[in-house]
């Protein structure tokens, strides 16, 4: 969590970062896994190799939504955390934001394994959801304020969830 509140201090703001720009290595060993290949399936064709030391933050150059957004989310996450134990934490984050950064790697492979690994990922059921929320809780009138008051909504879970492509489709 403390990785998350440290994120949150950038987030909205521009970073100057410099490094060696090179492709990802291959795998060494024939039939194991190739983390070029893995990240060409991501669209990442190049990394950069760099350290804390070469990151420089430009001041005076600030995005206040999105910092508003991330600052929103790490006290949510945190306020989480207090009343449940890190393993159930992670899970949730995964559910409700597709964070998979909170769950162990052997959990993550569990639910891979047993073919579930994709409740983890934000998709447009979830988006689906958080609708039927809004719909539940304000009634089902179609209005012109019900539906500026479900587009801030859907629109601020899109956020949350870093404008993930199947919540944004």
């Amino acid at each position: 969590m403390d990785a998350l509140r440290g994120f949150n201090d950038l987030a909205g703001r521009k970073l100057k970062i410099s490094g060696v720009v090179q492709k990802p290595a291959v795998s060494s060993n024939p039939k194991l896994f190739n983390y070029r290949e893995y990240l060409k399936t991501k669209g990442i064709r190049t990394i950069l190799d760099s350290n804390t030391s070469q990151c420089v933050l430009i001041s005076g150059e600030f995005n206040r939504l999105n910092h508003a957004v991330h600052a929103f989310k790490a006290g949510f996450l945190s306020r989480l955390l207090v009343h449940m134990d890190s393993e159930a934490f992670g899970l949730l984050a995964g559910i409700m934001f597709g964070e998979k950064s909170y769950i162990s790697d052997d959990v993550y492979e569990h639910y891979q394994r047993n073919g579930t690994a994709h409740i983890l990922s934000v998709s447009g059921l979830h988006t689906a959801i958080v609708f039927m929320c809004i719909r539940k809780a304000l009634g089902a009138e179609n209005s012109v304020v019900f539906d500026l008051i479900a587009l801030f909504v859907l629109l601020l879970y899109a956020a949350l969830s870093a404008f993930s492509p199947s919540v944004v489709r």
